[in-house]
């Protein structure tokens, strides 16, 4: 696998973690907007399968860790970021 693709491997679970994160607390909790949905089932889902994409994200992450560790220039400083 290209590092390309490794470091796209990366970004993808950072994205996925923190998709996840923020539509599993925007679902459950009472914000604006969040409570105007028939979002109940969704929500539920979202609950019941938190420990495996907590556990799926990390994996995807890591994965590409090495290569977006290893980008050239300023990309290189999105790693710890994130």
């Amino acid at each position: 696998m290209s590092d390309a693709a490794r470091r796209r491997l990366f970004w993808a679970g950072v994205a996925t973690l923190v998709l996840f994160e923020l539509a599993h607390v925007w679902l459950v909790m009472p914000l604006p907007g969040s409570q105007r949905l028939p979002s109940l089932d969704l929500a539920y889902a979202l609950h019941r399968w938190r420990w495996a994409e907590r556990g799926d994200g990390p994996a995807v992450l890591l994965a590409g860790l090495d290569a977006a560790g290893h980008a050239p220039g300023r990309r290189r400083w999105g790693v710890p970021a994130a």
